[in-house]
């Protein structure tokens, strides 16, 4: 069986996320299941460091798993650890 690309398998992900959030919305009420969800964003920024220095080095990587399967078109002008800069033709 083939590998899926991470394109595929966020759009796996989603196809059972979303209905599951909009049925727990319609069960539980959307005010509570917005909070745990507005909640569950703020642990996730809090858990990143930000007293680190920016490290861009693995983007290039991380840009090229992103375009597995044509789900992104892009040029990358410079990458180094301090800078990363890509043209998106086509996402």
């Amino acid at each position: 069986m083939a590998e899926l690309t991470n394109l595929e398998r966020t759009r796996i992900q989603m196809e059972y996320v979303v209905p599951l959030i909009r049925d727990l919305q319609e069960l539980l009420g959307e005010g509570v299941i917005n909070a745990a969800l507005e909640k569950r964003a703020r642990v996730r920024e809090e858990a990143i460091t930000t007293d680190r220095k920016p490290d861009f080095s693995r983007l290039a990587a991380g840009a090229e798993m992103f375009a597995e399967g044509g789900a992104l078109d892009y040029e990358i002008i410079a990458s180094t650890a301090e800078q990363f800069d890509m043209n998106i033709n086509h996402c």
